[in-house]
């Protein structure tokens, strides 16, 4: 695949809120961002904002493999701050740990992923979709980026920039060092490892060596969204 790349605009902040989420459709390859004012304050943050998304928008589950299913990441409302006790972030969708049924549910994960996310302007993420081959989301302030994390080069990707981004296969550290080789020790990466490409239901998320999202599988609905990693930088 080609690098997809886009600059996304900056709504009104809103105090402690960046007033922006953003979306990213694997599938369509589409980045954009919406205000987070239509849910604040009134579902403050995290768990709550990504729930109210969730009920506008899924009237009815899905299965936690169909494309469909939102992966969210929302640090909390004051993540990022100086508030003491408040670096924790909210992974959510339909869990593959659930099975059979397709329940709604969460993790949280800790380290400085949700703080730097916030930096980066944002309140939360959601991603929907599937590639059909794996990806690496980056988010640099304002310029988000879907990239291949296979090694395969392109006309836009050449072969030196893939093959340092060749990502799927590996564990977690792994992933993380080739990463932060690349883009700078101030990168801070979501990723699976290979248990979420094999699609395990009680896969987990991780950042840094030891900050896991454990609960809910969630590891498995990156795998079959053949994202990678998700790297902020801020």
């Amino acid at each position: 695949m080609k690098p997809i790349v886009a600059t996304l605009p900056r709504f009104k902040p809103m105090y402690g809120w960046t007033n922006r989420i953003l979306r990213v459709d694997l599938s369509e390859g589409r980045i954009w961002a919406q205000e987070t004012e239509p849910y604040a304050p009134d579902y403050i943050g995290a768990r709550g904002i990504a729930a109210k998304i969730l009920w506008d928008e899924y009237p009815e589950a899905v299965d936690p493999f169909d494309p469909r299913n939102p992966f969210m990441v929302f640090p909390g409302a004051l993540t990022g701050t100086i508030a003491p006790y408040s670096g924790r972030t909210n992974v959510c969708s339909f869990s593959p740990q659930s099975h059979p049924y397709p329940w709604f549910t969460r993790a949280s994960i800790g380290f400085d992923w949700g703080a730097k996310l916030k930096r980066a302007g944002y309140d939360g993420l959601v991603v929907t979709g599937a590639s059909e081959t794996p990806v690496h989301i980056l988010i640099h302030d304002d310029e988000v980026s879907i990239l291949p994390a296979d090694g395969t080069s392109t006309d836009a990707w050449s072969a030196n920039e893939a093959s340092a981004c060749a990502l799927w296969g590996l564990d977690t550290i792994e992933t993380q060092e080739v990463i932060q080789a690349k883009y700078g020790k101030a990168a801070r990466t979501l990723t699976i490892g290979p248990a979420g490409e094999r699609l395990s239901r009680i896969a987990t998320v991780h950042t840094a060596t030891s900050s896991v999202a454990g609960q809910g599988g969630f590891g498995a609905v990156m795998g079959a969204k053949k994202l990678k990693a998700i790297t902020v930088i801020s």
